[in-house]
Parts: structure tokens; C-alpha cells; sequence
């Protein structure tokens, strides 16, 4: 959708309101039914929310805070921690976001 005409800057948007949904991590793969529960196993202790999380990608050096709690989590995929790092150290390409 980013690179639709008719949104602009929909990533960049997206970002910046920090209301991109939610993440889980599946432990085994399988099939789903309509009628299954789902349970949450673990929740990380850093309590780092998905918002946090989103602004501290957007803007590093504006959330210290929150770059305490990322160094400390244990559950996040490596690509975040990588790729906010890379922000940090200027070396990430975000071009993706203003198409």
C-alpha cells in the first residue's frame, strides 16, 4: 500500500501514529480452527508496547527511555533490535517510506 499513488506517505504515517497492530510469536507451527483458543504463554517483562516500540523505531534519539527497555528484552526479533541500531548509527535505509 505504501507505494500506492492514491495513499502518500502511508508507511510514514503509519509509523508515526505508532498504531500498527499487534505482535506474537507462533512456537509451533499448525492449523488454527474457528472454535480454538489461543493463550498467551510468556509476556516479556520490559512491558515495551507495541507504540514504544514504533516511536523508538521512528525516532531513537527522542526515546531513551524506551532504548533502555529494548536492550533488556528477550523476546524481540532480532530485525528490530538490528534495524533501530542502524538508525541510530545512520545507516538504515528508510526510503521504503517516502515513496
Amino acid at each position: 500500500m505504501a507505494k500506492s499513488k492514491t495513499i502518500i506517505n502511508f508507511t510514514q504515517e503509519i509509523f508515526k501514529s505508532g498504531r500498527t497492530g499487534w505482535y506474537y510469536r507462533v512456537l509451533k507451527e499448525g492449523i488454527i480452527n474457528k472454535n480454538d483458543k489461543i493463550k498467551i504463554l510468556q509476556k516479556d517483562e520490559t512491558n515495551l508496547s507495541i507504540m514504544e516500540l514504533n516511536q523508538l523505531f521512528f525516532n531513537p534519539f527522542k526515546n531513551s527511555n524506551s532504548l533502555e527497555k529494548l536492550e533488556k528484552i528477550s523476546t524481540l526479533a532480532k530485525g528490530w533490535k538490528e534495524s533501530i541500531q542502524a538508525r541510530l548509527n545512520h545507516t538504515y535505509d528508510d526510503s521504503y517510506m517516502f515513496i
